[in-house]
């Protein structure tokens, strides 16, 4: 059974932030959260400090982003460890336009069919 500690205490079942409204997270507001109507932020309180974490290795989630419809998606798939592009195309424009020189090699055998390294 989990144990939960430094929970924020509610008193009800639901919280309404309006837009612009910004909540913080850590002693020193090391991170904050914020809606502004149309973009949701995650910002630190210092450029290039710590990283937003989705599971911690051993409980993990996947993560799915979707296009124009439910049939388009982005997926990382954290039990069968793959990124999957459903509908998507995959867009570099800052490569070479030679995929040796662009650090592109293309596999066959086993799971790895493409990987980009620098």
């Amino acid at each position: 059974m989990a144990v939960f500690k430094n929970w924020a205490e509610t008193q009800s079942v639901w919280e309404l932030f309006k837009d612009n409204a910004e909540l913080y997270f850590g002693d020193s507001k090391d991170v904050s959260l914020a809606w502004n109507g149309s973009v949701l932020e995650i910002l630190p309180v210092a450029d290039d400090t710590g990283y937003v974490a989705i599971g911690n290795g051993a409980l993990n989630m996947d993560l799915v982003s979707y296009g124009t419809t439910g049939a388009n998606y982005v997926q990382v798939d954290a039990g069968l460890n793959y990124l999957s592009l459903v509908n998507f195309g995959l867009y570099a424009p800052n490569l070479a336009t030679s995929a040796a020189q662009a650090g592109i090699i293309y596999y066959t055998a086993g799971d790895n069919i493409l990987r980009i390294s620098k």
